[in-house]
C-alpha cells in the first residue's frame, strides 16, 4: 500500500508494455469479480483505474529517477481516472496502448 487508496506493483527488469498488459490483467480481473463485506454483504463489482511508469534500459534506478517514475506513475493514474475510470494508462513518455492493443499482445 503506497498511501490512501493507491498500491504500487514494482516489476524488475520489465518493459512498459508488459507491465500494462500485466496491469490490463489485475483490471479485469478485479472488474470480473464480486467482493463482499465479511460474511453477508455483497458490494458487488469493483473496477480499478491504474497508471504505469517505467525506467528505460539506460537509466539508474537512484533516487531522482525513481522519484520521477512514482511522478509519472502517479500523473498516469490521475489521466486514466480523468478519462473516465476502469483503466489502463501508461505514462505518456511511452506510446499511450489502448485496452484493446494491451489485449492484442497477449
Amino acid at each position: 500500500r503506497y498511501g490512501g487508496e493507491e498500491f504500487l506493483m514494482v516489476f524488475p527488469e520489465t518493459h512498459l508494455e508488459t507491465a500494462a498488459r500485466l496491469a490490463e490483467k489485475l483490471r479485469s480481473r478485479v472488474e470480473e469479480n464480486e467482493f463482499q463485506i465479511g460474511t453477508s454483504e455483497v458490494m458487488g463489482n469493483l473496477t480499478i483505474s491504474i497508471g504505469v511508469a517505467a525506467l528505460s534500459a539506460d537509466q539508474q534506478a537512484d533516487s531522482t529517477s525513481i522519484s520521477v517514475l512514482l511522478n509519472e506513475a502517479d500523473q498516469a493514474l490521475y489521466r486514466a481516472k480523468r478519462l473516465g475510470r476502469n483503466r489502463v494508462d501508461p505514462a505518456a513518455s511511452e506510446p499511450n496502448l489502448s485496452k484493446q492493443e494491451i489485449r492484442d499482445q497477449d
